[in-house]
């Protein structure tokens, strides 16, 4: 009999799979990121890309594959709808942990900001939702592994962009503060966002489209 397992997750991006499947990368809560084949779920009566097509958290149960999993079931815990604006600061999350995810790394402090960024973008304005998203990168960054060593000015030969020290101490307290609370002014986080939209291309060694459209 095949084991189930059962967790909470969020879609990142689908493909088409085959005549009438789609292969799902989804990020879980106990498992890290993982790629699942919904069966059929490209037939206008599956029940399963319903759940699979929406922003919010699914509890999602599939069975382990050598190469895929597979999805058995899915169900919508936690819709969230977005509108345009927000749809791109979400779009930049989804893109990012796709990129910078290995398969199965779990880091639960990632979840956790994860979902806390998807909470505050669907409530607040644009302006503040690129101070949030600038705020869950630095953070993203340091729980891979890859925190901005704020002790070496490299960056301005390295990734071509002048850094000024007062950015370098804004970074610094950021990725120090345990807390993703924290007021960024509108003039330092336009310094900021030019900077993490150079150094995210210069980390993944390429392109993330969706920063490219804020």
């Amino acid at each position: 009999m095949e084991k189930l397992h059962k967790t909470r997750a969020i879609v990142l991006r689908k493909k088409e799979w085959r005549e009438s499947d789609l292969l799902f990368s989804l990020f879980t809560k106990d498992f890290g990121k993982i790629k699942a084949i919904a069966t059929g779920s490209r037939k206008i009566r599956s029940k399963l890309i319903g759940h699979l097509s929406n922003f919010g958290v699914i509890e999602l149960i599939f069975v382990k594959g050598k190469t895929f999993n597979r999805i058995t079931h899915s169900y919508l815990v936690d819709a969230k709808y977005f509108d345009e604006a927000s749809f791109k600061y979400l779009s930049v999350v989804q893109e990012l942990l796709d990129a910078s995810l290995q398969q199965e790394l779990k880091v639960e402090e990632i979840w956790k900001m994860t979902r806390w960024v998807q909470d505050q973008i669907q409530k607040t304005e644009d302006k503040t939702r690129e101070v949030l998203l600038n705020i869950y990168i630095l953070k993203l960054l340091k729980y891979l592994g890859y925190k901005i060593d704020t002790e070496n000015k490299r960056y301005n030969q390295e990734i071509g962009i002048r850094v000024s020290e007062h950015l370098i101490e804004l970074i610094k307290k950021i990725q120090d503060n345990k807390s993703p609370d924290f007021s960024i002014n509108l003039k330092d986080n336009v310094e900021l966002s030019i900077f993490l939209k150079k150094y995210v291309r210069y980390f993944f060694e390429k392109d993330i489209k969706s920063l490219r459209m804020l």
